[in-house]
């Protein structure tokens, strides 16, 4: 795997002796890229090729010093050093100079950056050096660190900064490395990735990367929040998220340094996925009486709409399934029970779509008492129910059975029938004051 260094050239070079933390050596340069190069050939830090930055303005100065055009002595002085540093490096195989723009605008600043990543190869180890060169290249290295980081999977080694301010007298200027901020990069795109799809993959992996029970315990928990949404099963998501923020706050007190960024994204998480938490009242064991039932109802609400605003939609419309069954149930016997009362509701409903099929419809007297009782105290709204509900059965069909059907509906069409029987159900539950009219369901 090649190893690249990543370093800019001063425009106004002296000599300084640098210090790596936890290195008795010292290693001198005019630039820190003379001190990498050092510590390369001591063995201390190998890498294969370091590339250095010159911006054209200094190649522009270059030109007119050696013309006789540069009369400031103290400019003269600089450039003859910049002069003899690329005449020393040009000499060393593993030195490559890069022509960059001086990032006057917008345009340019998007030069450099092309022109640095163009020379990156994929799963390239980079470690960088911001010690010199513009103002803005520290901000841009991050984008070049992030940037190569998700599109060339490539490994962030260091991010050095030799703090030659910090040394004075004999005092050697001590060399930062960054790079662990970069890391934050990883935890917010981690957290983001969970927040908005519910795949807690890359945020669990980089918890159990670190060597502490806590932060794999909490790691766990992610994954299990993670597998009950993406199953559809809301019941064992209520009881994993009522763990999360407990696992979450324990993982956080085990970071050092990054214990503060770690509790905001902590936070972020927690509001996200807290609202599918189920109060202990809320129970399948237990048939769930009117007030309870709607509480129920509006929690399985607020995970549809979620489902459904992250891209969800096969989870959307299965749940939604089943909420319309809970819904019939409150209605027609005034509670929710999971046992066999939920089923009878389930064979009602389902009897009532069969009558009004044209194909071997089903006798009216076939029907179970539940649905009996509903087609004689409101017909139609037995039947339009009951067709809404078959209509929504199908398309859950057809998205669970993965296109296979010689008969399968395009992409276009399931989504357009979906969002519009979703809109129906919403519609239908505020009017039965299951949800209220004027809803504002969560976003995040």
């Amino acid at each position: 795997m090649t190893h690249t260094v990543i370093t800019f050239m001063s425009a106004t070079p002296r000599d300084t002796t640098y210090q790596f933390k936890g290195d008795p050596e010292e290693y001198k340069g005019r630039i820190f890229g003379e001190a990498l190069l050092q510590r390369r050939e001591r063995g201390k830090m190998p890498f294969d090729r370091l590339l250095l930055c010159v911006t054209d303005s200094i190649y522009e100065d270059l030109s007119r010093f050696e013309k006789g055009e540069i009369e400031d002595s103290t400019k003269q002085r600089h450039l003859q050093n910049v002069r003899e540093i690329l005449d020393r490096l040009d000499k060393v195989p593993e030195v490559e100079c890069l022509k960059i723009k001086t990032a006057i605008d917008t345009n340019e600043m998007w030069d450099i950056f092309n022109t640095v990543i163009e020379k990156i190869d994929p799963q390239e180890q980079v470690s960088f050096d911001i010690t010199h060169g513009l103002r803005s290249i520290p901000f841009m290295v991050f984008l070049f660190a992030a940037f190569l980081k998700s599109a060339k999977d490539v490994e962030i080694k260091a991010i050095y900064y030799g703090a030659a301010d910090l040394g004075s007298g004999s005092k050697s200027s001590p060399v930062v490395d960054l790079s662990p901020f970069v890391e934050m990069l990883d935890w917010i795109n981690a957290t983001e990735f969970f927040v908005q799809t519910g795949n807690a993959q890359p945020l669990a992996q980089l918890l159990e990367m670190r060597e502490d029970n806590k932060q794999k315990d909490a790691a766990k928990t992610l994954r299990e929040v993670s597998l009950a949404a993406s199953l559809c099963q809301p019941f064992t998501l209520g009881e994993k998220v009522a763990q999360l923020s407990t696992s979450l706050e324990k993982a956080a007190d085990s970071f050092s340094y990054t214990s503060q960024p770690f509790s905001v994204l902590k936070g972020r998480i927690v509001r996200t996925f807290e609202q599918f938490k189920l109060p202990p009242e809320l129970k399948k064991s237990t048939p769930l009486q009117e007030g309870n039932a709607k509480k129920l109802l509006a929690q399985e609400w607020q995970l549809i709409e979620w489902y459904r605003n992250n891209g969800h939609m096969l989870q959307a419309i299965s749940l939604t399934r089943e909420y319309m069954v809970d819904m019939l149930s409150l209605r027609l016997r005034k509670s929710i029970d999971f046992g066999k009362p939920r089923e009878e509701v389930e064979r009602a409903i389902n009897g009532i779509a069969r009558t009004q099929r044209e194909k071997n419809p089903l006798p009216r007297e076939d029907l179970n008492p539940i649905a009996q009782q509903w087609l004689e105290s409101d017909e139609q709204e037995a039947k339009q129910i009951a067709k809404l509900f078959s209509n929504l059965a199908d398309v859950r069909n057809q998205m669970d059975h993965a296109e296979h059907q010689s008969s399968a509906m395009s992409f276009e069409k399931l989504t357009e029938k979906a969002e519009n029987y979703l809109n129906e159900i919403r519609r239908l539950s505020q009017r039965w004051q299951i949800l209220p009219s004027d809803e504002t369901l969560p976003s995040d």
